[in-house]
């Protein structure tokens, strides 16, 4: 038998409620889901997901993390408002 999980009870539930509501009003022809695990495994899932769309979607995530790394460093002043989280 399957564990019941209560969704809104999980950290992220606010969060995750937040981005699909905001997806499902956008023309999506495909989803990628990431997360970093406890020990720092990775999980990834997708939906209609092409080699190509990775590589973009890859590169959209190092364009962040480079973004972050200046903010950070105090050489550009960058604030993603729209999707910070209080642990990022």
């Amino acid at each position: 038998m399957s564990e019941t999980i209560n969704l809104n009870a999980l950290p992220y539930a606010e969060w995750l409620e937040k981005a699909l509501h905001g997806l499902v009003k956008m023309p999506v022809e495909g989803i990628c889901f990431t997360a970093i695990l406890k020990g720092g495994e990775a999980y990834t899932n997708y939906y209609n997901i092409s080699m190509m769309n990775k590589l973009t979607i890859a590169g959209l995530i190092q364009q962040d993390a480079t973004l972050d790394s200046l903010a950070a460093n105090g050489f550009i002043e960058y604030a993603d408002e729209e999707n910070e989280s209080p642990n990022d």
